[in-house]
């Protein structure tokens, strides 16, 4: 038991430790875009991910990926030709509008293979980007 609490302290402070660099990276940063990608980049390096995207809702409700920190050799999410791939961001609109988030951890065994193919992904986990309680996108890994 004091090992698992010993674990989610350690957790704790890891992720509090990657807030606080993402927190640096706002305010000590000139250019906006070069802080989110550095945000992107710390907190897909804190999570083992290939990839880390800012997306943002557009009126009609797709969504155009604008910032992404991709490691070498991933595919980037705009260039995805199949468009059930931005659809499903539609259809989980209402979920992120409510404040929840899409976790799938294993894609090839999920009801999403088919859909989440072609950017290759093994896991995913996106949650809202909120202004004003608004939703204007998401970001994910």
């Amino acid at each position: 038991m004091q090992q698992k609490e010993t674990n989610a302290h350690r957790k704790a402070l890891e992720n509090e430790r990657l807030v606080n660099r993402c927190l640096h990276e706002v305010i000590s940063n000139d250019n906006f875009e070069q802080g989110i990608n550095e945000i992107l980049k710390l907190t897909a390096s804190h999570l083992s991910a290939d990839r880390a995207y800012a997306g943002v809702y557009q009126d009609d409700g797709g969504i155009v990926f604008h910032c992404q920190w991709l490691a070498e050799g991933i595919k980037s999410l705009a260039c995805i030709e199949d468009e059930r791939f931005r659809m499903q961001f539609r259809i989980w609109h209402p979920v992120f509008e409510k404040g929840g988030l899409v976790k799938i951890p294993d894609i090839p065994a999920s009801e999403y293979a088919d859909v989440l193919s072609e950017p290759a992904c093994k896991t995913l986990m996106c949650s809202p980007i909120k202004l004003h309680g608004k939703l204007h996108g998401v970001f994910g890994v």
